[in-house]
């Protein structure tokens, strides 16, 4: 079956968003300092863009999301964002 953009639901859809924002955002400024500028593929960002593609192919494939393989790559996606963000910041003192 082939992908029909009138036929997803409202979650289907936010999925495809959130992927294609994450996506772009990539692109865009990160860290922008006096001394410093990098974007998402410099910070390694791309890396947390795993976590998309399951429930994206899912929907794409018009096909249901499984509410174990869903539910992983979700709280993976959670956890590995927390420590990305953690291992990015840097102590202010």
């Amino acid at each position: 079956m082939e992908f029909s953009w009138s036929n997803t639901n409202i979650g289907g859809k936010a999925i495809l968003i959130a992927s294609l924002i994450a996506i772009i955002s990539i692109f865009l400024p990160w860290v922008d300092l006096v001394i410093r500028h990098t974007n998402g593929f410099q910070e390694l960002a791309f890396l947390l863009l795993a976590f998309f593609i399951y429930p994206a192919l899912q929907v794409i494939k018009n096909k249901q999301i499984s509410l174990i393989w869903g539910s992983v790559s979700s709280i993976a996606a959670a956890v590995a964002a927390v420590a990305f963000m953690e291992w990015k910041t840097i102590p202010y003192h």
